[in-house]
């Protein structure tokens, strides 16, 4: 059987096709009467019905709208422009198209098979924490910390004086910290020393469960740490820590079980004729647990 973790460079052709498919059979569709269209290129349209379609299944936000219609828009320009230069008619776009087709109805049929009968209880999720309790010791020392940086130390100071007086300390990061930290408001999760700058390393190592720092100087401006929990080395995560990562251990055991268990059955079922002619080199089939169909 061919295998079906396929070269990356194909897989993202394949990708772009079907794509472009995707595109097309909605671009001929110019929506019903009345239904406002957001965007135009040429004869395609893009409308709001649609638009919130296609939010909807790709899992965006409201206001990640604007930056879909834009890619829209760019990939229908590139769309009329590969049209426009004949491209369409090129001898392996047929077979490339049939190729994809054929990926995406079977990445549809395993999803299928394996959302109906994989489950995955607690007890099961249990059992597997306490059998395989090695997997789960930590290997050095480990500090969950919550991270508030600002570009002033007048700045940090009111935040300090605001986390001393008792205010939460993720508010008062949302507030006052700056760049890629405020998203999270300063919750860095465990982390190991070398994880992080010298500076914050070497306070955060140092301080007791749920205590606060003072007021770090980095070169990269005021910090203030706050360390939510100590985890020593060779000490196991507790089960609530790890609960999301057995169940992906799980599922990884039984897709793989599942998966060759399909393949003995469908043999059976369908006809199958192997001729593989002398001296051909024949392609590793071992299931790839990240991207195995």
């Amino acid at each position: 059987m061919k295998k079906m973790n396929r070269n990356k460079f194909v897989y993202s052709v394949s990708l772009l096709v079907i794509t472009i498919i995707i595109i097309f059979n909605i671009s001929c569709n110019v929506g019903s009467p009345g239904d406002e269209v957001v965007a135009r290129v040429e004869n395609s349209v893009l409308t709001n019905e649609e638009l919130n379609r296609r939010i909807i299944w790709k899992g965006l936000r409201e206001e990640q709208k604007r930056k879909y219609v834009e890619n829209w828009i760019n990939r229908e320009l590139l769309y009329k422009e590969a049209l426009q230069q004949n491209l369409e008619k090129t001898p392996d776009l047929k077979l490339e198209i049939e190729q994809v087709k054929k990926e995406f109805l079977i990445n549809r049929l395993v999803d299928k098979i394996f959302a109906e009968k994989i489950k995955i209880t607690e007890q099961e999720i249990e059992s597997y924490y306490n059998k395989n309790q090695n997997l789960f010791r930590i290997p050095e020392d480990e500090r969950w910390v919550l991270h508030l940086i600002t570009d002033a130390r007048t700045k940090a100071r009111d935040a300090l004086q605001e986390i001393n007086a008792g205010k939460d300390f993720k508010e008062v990061a949302g507030r006052y910290t700056n760049g890629i930290f405020k998203n999270k408001n300063g919750d860095l999760g465990y982390i190991k020393r070398e994880d992080v700058i010298d500076e914050i390393s070497r306070i955060a190592f140092n301080l007791e469960e749920d205590e606060v720092s003072n007021i770090i100087r980095s070169d990269y401006g005021y910090h203030i740490i706050k360390v939510i929990d100590i985890r020593k080395e060779g000490e196991i995560k507790e089960l609530n820590q790890v609960h999301n990562e057995i169940i992906q251990r799980l599922r990884i055991s039984k897709e793989k079980a599942l998966y060759y268990d399909l393949l003995a059955e469908l043999q059976n079922k369908y006809e199958v004729y192997i001729n593989i002619p002398e001296h051909t080199t024949i392609q590793d089939t071992t299931f790839d647990e990240q991207n195995s169909y």
